[in-house]
């Protein structure tokens, strides 16, 4: 458990851990576990943001808009915030 220098538990880590296993476990069925990476990250707006990267194939833009609207459908019962970002998986990382 993260605490503060207190020994108070520290809310917004915890938080943190919370949606990042929310998202580990909703995405698992549908994307191999190295496909996807989350960050979380402190946002001005929202609070706190999940920043989840997908590596995808290197098809066309249609999969970014399909592998989004998947995540979206995955993590709608959730009202934290989160960003997308579909990244084209290269030469390199299929070697």
């Amino acid at each position: 458990m993260p605490l503060t220098a207190v020994g108070k538990l520290f809310k917004p880590e915890l938080v943190c851990r919370e949606i990042k296993q929310i998202i580990d476990q909703r995405l698992a069925p549908a994307f191999a576990q190295d496909q996807i990476q989350i960050k979380m990250e402190p946002d001005k707006k929202s609070g706190i943001i999940a920043k989840i990267t997908v590596t995808a194939g290197s098809n066309g833009q249609d999969d970014k808009v399909a592998i989004k609207a998947k995540i979206k459908t995955l993590l709608s019962d959730y009202s934290f915030h989160y960003q997308v970002c579909v990244t084209k998986q290269t030469t390199r990382e299929l070697q």
